[in-house]
């Protein structure tokens, strides 16, 4: 725990906001002290640029006949409004049996809980593989850059598996994450006319390019809660019979539901449980809205733009270039003939298709018989419904068994604010981290 805690105090004051361009100096000092840690510890390390943020590579050769790479990434959401933390975001802080920070279990934290069990079997002189860590600063804004980083890189990430730890656990038991939805991100603008028109001249009679966004948006899913775009659904695979069997052993209960989303209602497509929904169904979400006047007081004004930024998540065999044209024919279908719209931003490169995972190997059943024995439960295996980038290009790169394993509290807050690791949690995430690295 020592070799966890003084370090990551350090560690979580580096304010790497991938999102914006105005925390590189805040990336680089980061990426400096990364880089210090391990070659103060007898790494290797080589700084990798040109792949968007700086990619660290830090290996330690044990001599030993078998070789872990572990992901991690340093960047963070931002944090919000700072006033609605019950602590500094970007100082460590602990109470009521938890850690608190941005950055603390995504993904700062929790990959440093491996950083930080491979430094200590070092030092005593237990750790029982070579290790290689690939920590990168752009998984926030959908790692791009980092497939052709694999690519041109493929020699010196060679290694017999690879572990990864991100997302959360299920209640407190272990879980293993055998799937994850795929992402494209789109921002669409609707407008009515080439001027912002005062509503008192011609309000009644002039088009509202916000009204008009909002009529297409309404539409955006039928009365059954499926996508209402022709076309999305092409390709997308049906759960096996296997997949929803184990979905069904998952627990799962309004009340957790609840809890952790603080909404009043579970809107699932009908007779879809849960798991299934968030892990092996696609899904279009608006995420932001832009149009008018937001400032203080009012403006007499009728906006004459609005824009939606809109987050997809694929599921497998969708293709993302397909489902970008089903969008841009649901906006033309349903927007009013007398407004246009056009597509102002298509991250294309921060696209990911979904991935399923391949857990027949040594490493893997490794890693359950390991939490098994921590945990003293059954491993859950879970069908996430979040994207990791990396994990789709190591399966068509590098062709290694990946071993994905979240060690946090499923109430952690992530993307939040008060981003907490429960201690309890930690404790376990050190124990399964050591026995799964030590000789």
């Amino acid at each position: 725990m020592d070799y966890y805690l003084k370090p990551l105090k350090e560690l979580i004051k580096f304010k790497t906001i991938s999102t914006d361009s105005d925390y590189k100096e805040e990336i680089e000092k980061c990426v400096n002290w990364y880089q210090n840690l391990f070659e103060d510890n007898g790494f290797v390390v080589e700084i990798v640029r040109g792949y968007s943020n700086p990619i660290i590579l830090a290996k330690y050769d044990n001599n030993s006949e078998q070789t872990a790479l572990i992901y991690g990434h340093y960047d963070v959401q931002p944090a919000g409004n700072e006033k609605d933390w019950d602590s500094i975001p970007f100082e460590l802080s602990e109470r009521d049996n938890r850690l608190y920070a941005r950055g603390i279990i995504d993904n700062k934290g929790q990959s440093f809980v491996h950083i930080a069990t491979v430094l200590n079997l070092i030092k005593n002189e237990q750790l029982g593989q070579n290790v290689t860590f690939l920590l990168e600063g752009g998984e926030e804004i959908g790692s791009p850059g980092v497939a052709n980083f694999l690519t041109d890189y493929k020699e010196k990430l060679s290694a017999d598996y690879i572990v990864i730890s991100d997302g959360t656990m299920i209640e407190d038991y272990p879980v293993l994450e055998v799937g994850l939805r795929g992402i494209m991100n789109l921002t669409v603008k609707v407008f009515t006319s080439d001027r912002e028109l005062h509503s008192g001249l011609f309000g009644g009679a002039a088009p509202n390019a916000s009204h008009e966004l909002v009529n297409v948006l309404s539409k955006l899913y039928d009365d059954n809660k499926l996508v209402n775009m022709n076309g999305f659904y092409t390709g997308v695979e049906e759960p096996t019979e296997q997949e929803l069997e184990n979905n069904k052993t998952i627990p799962y209960s309004f009340e957790e539901f609840h809890k952790l989303s603080g909404t009043k209602k579970n809107i699932s497509e009908d007779g879809v449980d849960f798991y299934t929904q968030t892990g092996l169904r696609p899904t279009v979400q608006i995420t932001g809205i832009e149009s008018g006047y937001n400032g203080e007081g009012y403006k007499s004004g009728i906006p004459n733009a609005a824009i939606v930024k809109l987050n997809i998540r694929l599921v497998a065999s969708q293709d993302p270039i397909k489902v970008k044209e089903s969008i841009v024919q649901f906006f033309s279908n349903n927007l009013a003939e007398y407004a246009d719209f056009e597509i102002v931003h298509s991250d294309d490169e921060g696209s990911v298709p979904a991935v399923k995972i391949d857990t027949d190997n040594e490493y893997v059943q490794k890693a359950i018989t390991i939490l098994e024995e921590v945990y003293q439960k059954k491993v859950l295996r879970k069908y996430v419904g979040g994207t990791i980038p990396l994990v789709y290009h190591i399966e068509k790169i590098l062709s290694i068994p990946q071993v994905i394993v979240p060690l946090v509290n499923p109430d952690s807050n992530m993307h939040s604010v008060n981003e907490n690791y429960d201690l309890s949690y930690l404790k376990k995430a050190l124990e399964f981290s050591n026995n799964l690295f030590k000789k």
